[in-house]
């Protein structure tokens, strides 16, 4: 990357080079659910020294290898296709089991003070809801964005009258991840970023990793579909509304 960070949105950026990621954690940047916001207002609003900061990236990429995977360069359908293999099989078994350990926890309740009923109740904001949430992108809105994929090539008619229901679904979509991005963020704050101490319950130390791996890879899944998933799609709709 030979170009000023600093002239980037934040999710422009992750989209352009995942390696990014990392370093944006470290700073307590959110590209997942605030991916528009120039990367230098970002460091404006934080306080954080814009040089430094592309200093640091800079140093970072020339000592990592190249990324696995460039998503930004794939179709739409293979990373929808991609996005519910990987995340979305993800969430149906983690969210689940997340349950299961926060109930088991409070059935002991001599063993789960701390910070775990706040927890449970923060996590209980968004684990029904994003078990919907993927359910209504793998029926409705993701078939529409293989069918209009297949459009461009001039297989199959994609009828423009789905643009609404194309353009409405994400709005609503990019709603919810606002919402889960929040309670990613209240989760990170009480529990000072997953990390344990000697004074850690039995069931802290058995659901912060498990809490961990969920967060991490929502922000992988929330950063894809916000920062590129969904502008591809907008912007495909759009192209399919201007043909009639």
């Amino acid at each position: 990357m030979d170009f000023d960070f600093r002239t980037f949105s934040v999710g422009d950026l992750v989209a352009a080079d995942s390696r990014v990621a990392v370093v944006l954690d470290a700073y307590g940047i959110d590209y997942c659910c605030h991916g528009n916001e120039p990367l230098a207002e970002v460091c404006k609003r934080l306080s954080i020294s814009s040089e430094g900061l592309a200093r640091h990236l800079k140093i970072h990429l020339r000592n990592q290898s190249s990324p696995k995977f460039y998503f930004d360069f794939w179709p739409m359908g293979l990373l929808a296709s991609y996005i519910e293999r990987k995340h979305h099989r993800f969430i149906k078994v983690q969210v689940p089991l997340l349950v299961r350990l926060f109930n088991e926890a409070m059935e002991h309740p001599s063993e789960s003070a701390g910070s775990l009923p706040e927890l449970r109740e923060i996590f209980w904001k968004v684990a029904e809801d994003l078990l919907d949430h993927v359910a209504r992108e793998e029926r409705i809105l993701f078939p529409y964005l293989r069918k209009m994929e297949t459009n461009d090539r001039g297989e199959i008619p994609f009828a423009a009258s789905h643009f609404d229901t194309v353009r409405e679904s994400i709005v609503t979509l990019f709603r919810e991840h606002h919402k889960e991005g929040a309670c990613l963020q209240d989760l990170r704050s009480v529990t000072n970023g997953y990390k344990l101490s000697i004074h850690s319950s039995y069931w802290e130390r058995l659901i912060y990793p498990q809490l961990e791996a969920f967060d991490k890879d929502m922000k992988t899944h929330l950063h894809l579909e916000n920062n590129i998933l969904f502008p591809k799609a907008l912007s495909a709709a759009e192209n399919v509304s201007s043909l009639v």
